[in-house]
């Protein structure tokens, strides 16, 4: 558990918030079950802001479709805040029609972040997205550009914008954000199985947080003999532990005379301390 918290809020910029903290929507309180626990990724004042939700039919007509995105244009407009569910159908052309006002739009989503879903709403969601930055920067300029500055200086999302332009060290114009055509958010996919014992290592070390050669040898075959050998120099074994294995900058750093007193001592009767 403690792993995941820190991949959410290091690794995917999520924050997690509690129904204890002030944060938490107010109005989600009042509900029969409201969540304990929300996570949220993006701009979280919008929590606090006017909010209507906008949802139907998977399977909308022509005219609920057009009517769904008017709806929500017209209402983002008025800096109302729209709130849908990301699902195929109403609730895209919702998140959709607030686009056209650069508005603001909560997504509830089903799913966790490393696994939207469904896949075609962020099709549609980065052509509507790529039509929108191109009417406006025909008409305004590129987001980071001064006019710009100046005109949104007083908006706190500004900033948020801008990352949807990659800049050189000059501040020259070098292309649109990935998000724009590609897939900026992935699911989690469990690697089984590597060729080697450095990657094994590597594997480990992220997915375990420390050198277990036990993992390490059934993602390659190898037995842990064979992964310390090919290790050696690169990990080392702590004296008076139980098979316990570190990364050289682990083993080197601290109180270094200690631990070669420590292997000193038992490399009469355990002579693999000697490369320590």
């Amino acid at each position: 558990m403690e792993k995941i918290i820190i991949n959410c809020k290091e690794v995917c910029k999520i924050k997690i918030v509690s129904i204890n903290d002030d944060i938490y929507p107010q109005k989600l309180r009042t509900i029969q079950n409201p969540p304990k626990t929300l996570y949220l990724n993006g701009n979280l004042e919008l929590l606090s802001k006017n909010t209507i939700a906008i949802i139907g039919s998977r399977n909308c007509s022509r005219n609920g479709a057009i009517l769904a995105s008017k709806f929500s244009y017209e209402l983002s407009s008025l800096g109302i805040c729209i709130v849908s569910g990301l699902a195929i159908g109403i609730d895209t052309f919702a998140h959709i029609g607030s686009y056209g006002q650069i508005g603001r739009t909560i997504a509830v989503l089903g799913s966790g972040f490393n696994n939207i879903f469904p896949e075609e709403n962020i099709k549609v969601a980065q052509a509507k997205l790529n039509t929108m930055y191109d009417n406006y920067v025909k008409k305004y300029g590129i987001i980071n550009s001064r006019g710009n500055r100046l005109a949104f200086e007083a908006d706190s999302s500004y900033y948020l914008l801008c990352s949807l332009e990659i800049m050189d060290s000059e501040g020259k114009f070098i292309r649109k954000a990935d998000m724009f055509n590609k897939r900026t958010i992935k699911a989690y996919k469990e690697i089984t199985s590597v060729d080697t014992a450095n990657e094994a290592l590597i594997v480990s070390l992220s997915e375990k947080a420390s050198v277990d050669l036990e993992y390490m040898s059934k993602l390659t075959n190898k037995t842990q003999e064979e992964l310390t050998k090919e290790l050696e120099g690169i990990i080392y074994k702590l004296p008076m532990e139980n098979n316990k294995y570190v990364t050289a900058d682990e083993y080197l750093s601290g109180n270094i005379r200690e631990k070669l007193k420590m292997a000193e001592a038992s490399v009469g009767m355990q002579p693999e301390f000697e490369i320590n």
